[in-house]
């Protein structure tokens, strides 16, 4: 009997730290930065010829809210992030070297997804005996037989990071294929100019 007030009584504790250090959370940070600025996500580019560059974003690593994200839709809706960014920082270069207009002549865009299970502690064991979800996505209460610790359940987190790669090539004048310059970076700054990605 003590023992299981001991247990339950430290399961308590946990908690109440987990919650008490989930409330100081990081202040958002802006989307549309340069990568060195960061260091881990943002736009950047390699000028390739005088009127050609490769243009890349590159998300920060965003956690999920499910362990099979590919089934809820958060994979295509970084992936189509990180291309409107990557063609916002297009549309600046096209601008910014006096080029009314730019076609997009390689467009590569990858999601990487990471899977991470490890333990946690489950302090309303047995009464949990099945799986549930939380904020950060499917878990497992503990059994005896599990090869953690008694009371002791797992839990699977999923991230994704998303980079968009474009060659780009800067035109004098609009052809049909080609994108407007001021137009495309006005629309994507209405669009993305407020964006910002967990702190």
């Amino acid at each position: 009997m003590r023992k299981s007030i001991r247990t339950l009584a430290t399961g308590l504790a946990f908690l109440a730290l987990f919650m008490a250090g989930g409330c100081a959370t990081a202040p958002p940070r802006p989307a549309m930065v340069p990568f060195a600025e960061t260091g881990s996500y943002g736009f950047s580019e390699a000028q390739l010829a005088p009127d050609r560059y490769e243009v890349r974003y590159v998300s920060p690593r965003l956690r999920t809210s499910s362990i099979a994200p590919e089934d809820s839709g958060e994979i295509e809706a970084q992936r189509q992030r990180s291309f409107d960014l990557a063609l916002w920082r297009a549309a600046e270069l096209a601008m910014r070297e006096g080029f009314p207009a730019f076609t997009v002549e390689q467009d590569n865009r990858n999601v990487a997804v990471t899977v991470r299970t490890e333990p946690m502690v489950s302090p309303f064991w047995p009464y949990h005996p099945f799986y549930g979800y939380d904020r950060f996505g499917r878990y497992y209460p503990g059994f005896p037989y599990y090869p953690y610790p008694y009371s002791t359940g797992y839990r699977s987190r999923a991230s994704v990071q998303a980079t968009a790669v474009l060659k780009v090539q800067m035109l004098e004048e609009q052809t049909g294929d080609s994108y407007d310059a001021a137009a495309t970076a006005a629309r994507l700054r209405e669009a993305y100019g407020d964006a910002t990605y967990p702190g």
